[in-house]
């Protein structure tokens, strides 16, 4: 079995016999990533191409930019993606709201975030 090793100066694949081994790397490609908090219809043109897909409650959406990508949204049910995205919200709105209170800002009703102005 092939093993990829992925560190923060770099990546490499080793071969059964922790050979190093060339391997291709995917295109950096995706546009942005949805955290669904509710059950959502999505609806996706671009040109003359509409799609639509449904998403449930927790599910991720990515959309791609690349015209090559014969889907340009999909959704993906993945409890490790879950968990990263609903651990950084967690931290976001942390952070937020202690850079409100160093500040004296409120939190706004209508972004949800703590800011002087939206």
């Amino acid at each position: 079995m092939n093993t990829l090793y992925i560190s923060r100066t770099g990546r490499i694949m080793l071969d059964e016999n922790n050979s190093p081994k060339p391997f291709d790397r995917s295109r950096s490609s995706v546009d942005d990533v949805f955290f669904i908090k509710d059950d959502t219809k999505i609806v996706f043109e671009r040109g003359e191409t509409k799609s639509e897909l449904e998403a449930k409650a927790g599910d991720i959406v990515v959309t791609f930019y690349e015209e090559q990508f014969p889907n340009k949204v999909i959704v993906v049910n993945n409890e490790q993606w879950k968990e990263n995205l609903e651990t950084y919200e967690a931290w976001e709105q942390k952070r937020n709201e202690e850079w409100a209170k160093k500040n004296d800002a409120p939190c706004c009703d209508c972004c949800e975030n703590c800011c002087k102005s939206c």
